[in-house]
């Protein structure tokens, strides 16, 4: 069917069978048919749409047996007065369908499959989305005397966002008021099990992957994040995985936090798989900065280092060790006013301080206790934010020696952290938080009351740190008073990159 692109022309529905056909020549849709684009009368839906709802913003239209009500007419008892309509989500531009008919209206994803997605199956949630790839088929009315249509598709939901913008810019603001809602969505986790759609992958790894996709009854886009199935035949490797799977969605599902990637909901598959639902950010810190489109300026270090302190001090005083921060599981979002919102994510690693035993994110990142197998403390992932800020900030040329893969020795960045802060470098005003020695290394709250940001902190009663901090340390390792003056000394005059 050849096909004329218009940016007006959000989709068409194309007749399937006869009674569609009938449906579309007859005169009383005329408004709502046309061959102008396909070569074909289809039903045509876009930003020339002018329903009968009381929703001019996000309604383009509906189909019913009542031509008083709805905007396009279908004859015949089985179809109700008004039996389905088509809605925008206004913060995706992906449409969703709503049953209207007590069931009569269905979906297919192929016409030779006829894998039927019946609207109305789950009485709580009468709407289904339609898009390209999926639900491409619908009927309405009775089984053995169905009105079938196809979908054609002319924009992305990415350019439909576009005729909401028009339409919400040309509404008055008691409109606006009362028109701009979404459809409910299936979190927090119901009974029901969590229909998506996925669009495209955003990452993979050993243990899974992550990827953004679709809540297919609300056009809501969310990420998930798949781990793999149990595959091994080792009982111990299957019981620590499972543990590890559980621990963190009951983790992650506990902390609430505004600079913490909220947690949405879980399920298990089949296969043995296990999805865990988040909301979908733009993408993440290492991205950001790496792609070098955007200045990386002081505002927006000052901004991760105290968001991330903020949600460090809250795990601490929960007695949560995440394990893992590092520039890949820092996820940020701007918001309306044009500020970046930074938001700790990936809890795969995490577990409780009491609990944390095992060696856990790449040598890389890790602390000096947790590399050498000591015990572990909220103040390990101090020690990771430093090495994640110098990142950010390529102090020392540190972002440019990583991408070279200098730091090949797994003491490497150990030994260059010593060296810049041991050098009493101004540049390194937050050297607290690299303290070899964890006892002394800086709590999130004590950074947060040195950067006079007290109102970010859950911790209370905490004595802020002397600003010869690092000092005195530093004085206890060069008089071999501190248990870990010899391991400094080998860091230091030993050569790793």
């Amino acid at each position: 069917m050849s096909r004329r692109r218009t940016q007006d022309m959000i989709f068409s529905l194309k007749a399937g069978n006869n009674r569609a056909r009938k449906a579309i020549d007859d005169d009383i849709n005329r408004d709502w048919a046309s061959d102008k684009w396909y070569g074909e009368r289809c039903f045509n839906f876009g930003a020339f749409s002018k329903s009968k709802s009381t929703n001019p913003i996000l309604m383009l239209g509906t189909i019913g047996s009542d031509p008083e009500l709805s905007d396009i007419w279908i004859e015949g008892s089985d179809i109700s007065p008004v039996n389905t309509s088509f809605f925008l989500n206004y913060k995706t531009g992906i449409l969703t369908v709503q049953s209207r008919g007590g069931g009569k209206t269905n979906f297919y994803q192929e016409p030779e499959t006829y894998k039927t997605q019946n609207i109305y199956r789950n009485p709580a949630r009468r709407r289904m989305v339609a898009m390209k790839g999926f639900n491409n088929i619908l009927t309405l009315g009775d089984e053995n005397n169905l009105a079938r249509f196809e979908f054609v598709w002319n924009l992305t939901p990415e350019e439909t966002l576009k005729i909401i913008e028009k339409r919400i810019s040309g509404a008055s603001e008691e409109v606006r008021r009362d028109c701009l809602w979404t459809p409910d969505s299936q979190f927090p986790k119901t009974k029901h099990r969590i229909g998506h759609f996925t669009l495209n992958q955003l990452g993979s790894g050993a243990f899974g992957k992550v990827c953004k996709t679709v809540d297919i009854h609300s056009g809501d886009i969310v990420a998930v994040k798949t781990l793999h199935g149990l595959s091994k035949d080792d009982p111990h490797w299957q019981r620590a995985l499972r543990m590890s799977r559980e621990r963190e969605v009951k983790i992650h599902a506990k902390v609430k936090h505004p600079y913490i990637l909220p947690f949405l909901g879980s399920q298990e598959l089949s296969e043995g798989e296990l999805e865990i639902f988040m909301p979908a950010m733009q993408e993440s810190l290492a991205k950001l900065v790496s792609r070098g489109q955007v200045t990386v300026t002081s505002k927006m270090r000052q901004t991760v280092f105290v968001q991330m302190l903020s949600a460090l001090d809250y795990l601490d005083n929960q007695g949560i060790i995440h394990r893992d921060v590092k520039p890949d599981n820092i996820l940020y979002e701007i918001d309306h006013q044009g500020s970046y919102i930074f938001k700790l994510a990936d809890f795969g690693l995490t577990n409780y301080e009491a609990r944390a035993k095992t060696q856990a994110g790449p040598s890389y990142w890790m602390s000096p206790e947790i590399f050498n197998g000591n015990k572990q403390w909220a103040k390990s992932d101090m020690w990771c934010l430093f090495i994640t800020m110098m990142w950010v900030s390529d102090l020392g040329g540190f972002r440019q020696l990583s991408s070279k893969k200098a730091f090949n020795h797994p003491k490497a960045v150990q030994a260059w952290c010593v060296n810049l802060c041991a050098r009493n470098n101004p540049k390194v005003p937050i050297r607290d938080m690299a303290i070899y020695d964890p006892e002394y290394r800086a709590s999130a709250a004590e950074m947060l009351i040195q950067q006079k940001r007290q109102d970010l902190m859950t911790s209370r009663n905490v004595r802020p740190l002397s600003s010869k901090h690092f000092h005195n340390w530093w004085n206890l390792v060069l008089s071999g008073r501190n248990e870990y003056s010899r391991e400094i000394r080998t860091l230091l005059s030993t050569r790793y990159y």
